[in-house]
C-alpha cells in the first residue's frame, strides 16, 4: 500500500491510501481533499482534463457513468480496491452514517408523539426499502428501536447494512 499526500483546503496534512498496483497511474496527478456540502466525508479528487473533476475512487475502479462507488468502511481517504465496490444508488444509501439532523443518536430511529394533545412519546424504528419508508415498530425506549432497526437492516440490506452501535 502507498500513501499519497493531499492538498487543498480539506486535504492539508492528510493522505489517501491506495494499493501498490495503482501507484504508477495515480502519481502523475495532484490530488486534493474535497468535502461535499452537508457531508462529513472527505473524498479525493483531481482535474485530469481541464475543469473536469475526477474522483480517485472512480479513477481506480474505472467506474462508468451512472455507477456509484461505495467506500465499505465509509472512509473517503481509503481508496484501496478492497474498500471500494461498484454499487447502485440504493445500495450506496444503505451504507451511510446517521444524518446530521438526527436527534436520537441512532440510525433509523426517531421520536413520535401521540395521544390526546400529543403528550405521549415513543421511539419509532424505520427503514427505507426501494425509496419507501417501512416502519419496524414503536418502542418505549430508543435502544429497543435501534435494535429493531439493526435487525431490519440485516434482513433488508444484507452486506450493505450500516448498523447502530448500541452501548449497554
Amino acid at each position: 500500500m502507498k500513501l499519497i499526500p493531499l492538498s487543498g483546503k480539506w486535504g492539508r496534512g492528510l493522505f489517501t491510501i491506495i494499493d501498490d498496483r495503482d501507484y504508477r497511474s495515480v502519481i502523475p496527478y495532484k490530488w486534493h481533499g474535497e468535502k461535499k456540502k452537508l457531508s462529513k466525508t472527505i473524498y479525493v479528487s483531481t482535474k485530469i482534463k481541464r475543469n473536469i473533476v475526477t474522483y480517485l475512487h472512480r479513477f481506480i475502479t474505472n467506474a462508468k457513468t451512472g455507477e456509484e462507488i461505495d467506500h465499505v468502511d465509509m472512509n473517503g481517504l481509503n481508496n484501496c480496491r478492497s474498500n471500494l465496490r461498484i454499487v447502485n444508488k440504493s445500495q450506496n444509501m444503505r451504507n451511510t452514517s446517521i444524518r446530521s439532523d438526527n436527534t436520537s443518536g441512532y440510525k433509523g430511529v426517531f421520536k413520535i408523539k401521540y395521544g390526546k394533545h400529543n403528550r405521549l412519546e415513543k421511539w419509532c424504528a424505520c427503514i427505507h426499502i426501494n425509496g419507501k419508508p417501512k416502519r419496524l415498530g414503536n418502542f418505549w425506549n430508543k435502544k429497543d428501536a435501534a435494535l429493531a432497526y439493526n435487525k431490519g437492516a440485516k434482513k433488508y440490506y444484507g452486506e450493505f447494512a450500516r448498523l447502530n452501535n448500541i452501548l449497554s
